[in-house]
């Protein structure tokens, strides 16, 4: 049965990457298959890696605790199909999110036979899907952009890992990507189908219900870019001094009325969430894994002082070198890489002004600080900090990666002669 069971899913995964492949017409679809099988693997390696070294990881307490609701969709469908759409009382916000993403890992458990690795390859689909389709629209938004777009979106490892298998960040950043994907076409003025449409509903709902803190950044960011890439064009406004100006001030805007939406967004309240979580992260974590901000406190004042120290941990840390485990040696080398890539950047900011797609740039910028500051100060444990800066970290890896020397020393790696 188990065998019958594992032929079918592989059977129905295989069935949907060729569809989609077949449908593709993008220039990067020589990359699909490669970026697919990696996707797919590195869901697998998730749960290994987790099983293997971290026996009370989330990916397996979620796990078990999906196969309890399976157990109960055996015995009694009628009661967990209410179950599903019920909204359980007395339940604190952090516990909604874990339940939420427990229901939907038990759904897949019912056609995977319980089976961890097959429920896997499914979140790592649907990641991938996504992943592949903004790489696919980065690259109708500026050709330049193709190598980079794959690099950061379909191989950078810990991009891909993090962003595979049973845990909250696939499916976050499948609609992230989503998100993403769907802005670029409003700003290319591509016409819209109904299922574009339709599929932004499902998409805001993920990221806004898993990691609500990814979509309170991102959401205004993009509105703020779009609305002021409306007025540039109408207004004939061609300053960029004038539109990033422009661009700050609608996204102020935004992030006010951040309150209207969630109570941990309420500018009196930031500051003390952001202390809160830091404290209970510092408490449950080891102080050797701990990026120490001194005397923190519970005030803007008190947050503003440690920006400088939080934007470059929210990027590049841990760059000391930490040798207990495959993943710690693999994000010093990636950190100290990005460093490297981030300074050869640098000069090339001086072009920016003048570049078609300046002010997207600009607001990739804003929402990578943002998001990086707010997440290394509430979170300054190195290794959660890794795994939740997968929210950024793609879009930061696209910026750096546009080196020439590294562009070519790429498409003679990536691309087949």
């Amino acid at each position: 049965m188990s065998i019958l069971i594992t032929t079918i899913n592989l059977a129905a995964i295989t069935a949907i990457l060729y569809w989609t492949w077949r449908k593709d017409n993008s220039s990067i679809k020589k990359f699909y298959w490669p970026a697919a099988v990696l996707k797919l693997a590195a869901g697998m390696a998730v749960g290994f890696v987790h099983y293997r070294y971290y026996a009370q990881s989330d990916t397996i307490l979620f796990y078990e605790s999906a196969l309890q609701l399976r157990e109960m969709a055996l015995r009694d469908i009628p009661t967990y199909l209410k179950m599903l759409v019920a909204a359980p009382d007395g339940y604190f916000l952090g516990e909604h999110r874990t339940l939420l993403f427990v229901k939907l890992v038990s759904v897949t458990t019912l056609f995977t036979g319980g089976n961890y690795y097959l429920s896997s390859l499914f979140f790592s689909l649907l990641s991938f899907l996504a992943a592949w389709h903004l790489a696919a629209w980065i690259t109708r938004f500026s050709s330049a952009l193709a190598i980079p777009a794959v690099v950061a979106f379909l191989f950078f490892p810990s991009c891909v890992f993090w962003s595979s298998g049973i845990l909250k960040e696939s499916l976050a950043m499948a609609g992230l990507f989503y998100l993403a994907s769907f802005a670029i076409k409003v700003g290319l003025r591509h016409q819209l189908t109904l299922l574009n449409v339709l599929l932004l509903v499902p998409a805001l709902w993920i990221v806004w219900s898993l990691k609500y803190y990814y979509a309170a950044v991102f959401i205004p960011v993009v509105t703020a870019l779009l609305l002021t890439q409306y007025m540039a064009e109408k207004f004939k406004q061609t300053s960029f001094i004038s539109e990033v100006f422009i661009f700050l001030v609608v996204l102020a805007l935004f992030l006010s009325l951040g309150g209207l939406l969630h109570p941990n967004l309420k500018i009196g309240r930031i500051s003390t969430i952001v202390y809160e979580t830091h404290q209970l992260v510092q408490a449950q974590s080891n102080p050797d894994n701990l990026i120490h901000y001194n005397n923190l406190k519970p005030t803007w004042g008190g947050l503003l002082q440690h920006i400088p120290q939080a934007f470059v941990s929210g990027f590049f840390a841990p760059v000391i070198p930490r040798f207990s485990n495959f993943l710690q040696v693999l994000s010093v080398f990636e950190n100290l890489m990005l460093l490297v890539l981030a300074l050869f950047a640098i000069p090339a900011m001086s072009r920016l002004p003048v570049a078609s797609y300046r002010l997207w740039v600009v607001a990739i910028l804003v929402y990578m600080a943002l998001l990086a500051v707010f997440i290394a100060l509430s979170t300054p444990n190195v290794g959660t900090l890794v795994r939740y800066r997968v929210g950024y970290l793609p879009f930061f890896v696209l910026l750096v990666s546009q080196q020439p020397f590294l562009q070519r020393s790429l498409e003679r790696f990536l691309v087949p002669k």
